[in-house]
């Protein structure tokens, strides 16, 4: 099947995973038993890039490299019925599966840059492209654990996140501090709003968030409950890009100082 592993996914009790022959294959966890295999059609040369597993339908959706710019859904019990769908770019690491819909964000620049596809599991040819970021690649996209909004990561420096609703692809856009470039992954532990983001190499980085997205997001540089930069200085939230925007943020840095952002009409805020 392959000399290497290229992703993996798991419902618990299998674990779906790609190879570099563009294979994917069901592996029983309890005897480690190959259970299905299936190697996707019309890959080319070309690798998969990422797999998840959905529980809604009881799908495994998997992404292809950088040339052939294709989603394919498999059914996961037996790695059958294969569909796909070619995207506008080349889909990124990581993909986000909630309800309804996958989200992957394209490794491209120029026309492409700062989008994510919002695809339909279940009539892939309806995506959309939603404009969401700087002109970056996307590292990956990520999802909350309820489901209701996605964070896509990009390649910007500094890192930016975008935070996505999935009802109505409202966004929030956030920086992280000078130094902390490139996001690359996201983990969230205990809610939304407490994060691990790592940034890609130059340097790397593991980030610590807390509070990022709650009533008070937490400001403060000196208390061991939050991060260890102020976060998010650079904050706008908009409907659409270049929307309006009318917010102040004033917050402390934990000790007595005392600092104040505002962003108005897509510029970013500032700290004074």
């Amino acid at each position: 099947y392959g000399s290497s592993i290229e992703s993996l996914a798991s419902d618990g009790n299998y674990l779906y995973l790609s190879t570099n022959g563009r294979y994917v294959l069901k592996i029983r966890i309890s005897d480690w038993q190959i259970v299905a295999t299936r190697q996707l059609t019309n890959l080319g040369t070309d690798l998969i890039h990422a797999i998840a597993y959905d529980p809604e339908y009881d799908y495994v959706f998997a992404t292809a490299g950088t040339s052939i710019d294709y989603i394919y859904r498999l059914d996961a019990s037996d790695l059958g019925n294969e569909a796909y769908e070619e995207l506008a770019g080349s889909a990124t690491d990581d993909i986000a599966v909630v309800p309804g819909y996958v989200y992957a964000g394209y490794e491209s620049t120029g026309a492409w840059g700062g989008t994510v596809a919002k695809i339909p599991k279940t009539d892939m040819s309806g995506y959309i492209d939603i404009k969401a970021g700087p002109d970056s690649f996307s590292y990956g996209v990520f999802a909350e654990p309820s489901g209701d909004y996605v964070w896509a990561a990009w390649a910007s420096a500094p890192g930016e996140l975008t935070r996505i609703r999935v009802s109505d692809n409202t966004q929030q856009r956030f920086w992280l501090a000078s130094g902390e470039d490139r996001v690359s992954e996201v983990v969230f532990y205990g809610g939304p709003d407490k994060m691990l983001v790592t940034t890609w190499m130059q340097p790397f980085k593991i980030v610590r968030i807390t509070n990022a997205v709650g009533d008070e997001p937490c400001r403060r540089s000196h208390t061991s409950t939050c991060r260890s930069y102020w976060w998010p200085i650079r904050l706008y939230a908009q409907d659409t890009p270049g929307g309006t925007i009318d917010t102040l943020e004033i917050y402390s840095d934990g000790t007595n100082n005392l600092g104040a952002g505002v962003a108005l009409k897509g510029n970013t805020a500032t700290r004074d």
